[in-house]
């Protein structure tokens, strides 16, 4: 099998989030995280107005602008039924995790503070045939007028950084938390995000088995990554390239990754290969905003990783 050989250093993959924010491992509660993190301003609202060709600037009627306290920044327009959730209330249940074993990781925001993010990591170890799955939670609280709180499972198989987040019909991966001021009400925010974790990780466990089960062929393994990643004749040459680009590099680390050698060809073995790649890849022309973009789309969903399940279980 002719492959174009890509430089892949496998001893330099590091989990998505490296790099970005701030470490908070050493904070003992959710204010002092945010201090710590550079995250303990507050969101007001202002009116939002429309500039006129004369350079007046006119209300605009409903419609307010989301602005950070300590430095002015716009955020977002909001209508005026929007509810202004800040950092501190929106993560204060996040303290009764800290006394269920889970622990502070890291925490930033993307885009000046459109959305402001918390990582954590659960207490469980998962071993899944072999390999050690860290269970981590992303809460991300939007001030944009995008969302409200929302907590994401993100799975790191540990040996290579990869992300393992699937979608599956059968356990949330993501899901809305909700917003309480009381103490039991946080209680119970708490314990319905560690219980959605758990069950999502037991998920992704039984997922791992089924897919253990499928053998594939040479030629079921390339029709798959041809067709995850298919290139048509009206595309331009420098797509097609980069298409056979990410193909190459699929193939490459199912059959030369050092974590996948000892595996049997199964579809579990192509599932790493692929969130290998989707999780490390680096394209010809990376922005500076790679790296944040990576990990965005790590909590949003891995539509590269989930596509290639739907091809392999239907091989």
């Amino acid at each position: 099998m002719m492959l174009r050989i890509n430089d892949i250093d496998y001893d330099q993959r590091k989990v998505p989030w490296n790099g970005l924010g701030t470490d908070i491992s050493k904070a003992g509660s959710i204010d002092e995280a945010l201090n710590i993190a550079g995250l303990n301003w507050d969101v007001v609202q202002r009116q939002a107005a429309q500039i006129m060709g004369t350079g007046e600037a006119v209300p605009v009627e409903g419609q307010y602008v989301n602005v950070r306290d300590d430095n002015g920044m716009p955020l977002g327009i909001v209508g005026a039924r929007y509810s202004i959730v800040q950092n501190i209330e929106a993560f204060s249940f996040m303290d009764s995790l800290i006394g269920e074993g889970v622990r502070f990781e890291r925490a930033g925001m993307f885009k000046g503070g459109r959305a402001v993010w918390i990582l954590a990591r659960l207490p469980e170890r998962y071993i899944m045939l072999g390999n050690e799955i860290s269970p981590y939670i992303v809460f991300i609280n939007s001030h944009d007028g995008t969302g409200g709180v929302r907590a994401a499972v993100t799975p790191i198989r540990v040996i290579c950084s990869n992300m393992l987040s699937l979608s599956m019909k059968r356990a949330l991966r993501t899901w809305s938390v909700r917003h309480s001021g009381d103490m039991m009400g946080k209680l119970d925010t708490a314990r319905d995000v560690l219980f959605k974790s758990f069950g999502y990780m037991d998920a992704l466990k039984t997922e791992a088995m089924e897919l253990n089960r499928i053998e594939l062929t040479v030629n079921e393994i390339k029709s798959i990554v041809y067709e995850l990643i298919p290139i048509t004749a009206d595309m331009g040459e420098r797509k097609q390239d980069n298409r056979q680009d990410q193909r190459d590099d699929i193939l490459q680390r199912f059959y030369e990754a050092p974590d996948l050698m000892d595996m049997e060809d199964t579809g579990l073995k192509l599932l790493h290969a692929v969130s290998d790649h989707e999780t490390h890849y680096e394209p010809l022309r990376k922005t500076g905003s790679f790296r944040e973009n990576l990990f965005i789309s790590g909590i949003n969903g891995m539509g590269l990783t989930d596509k290639a399940r739907e091809l392999i279980l239907s091989a």
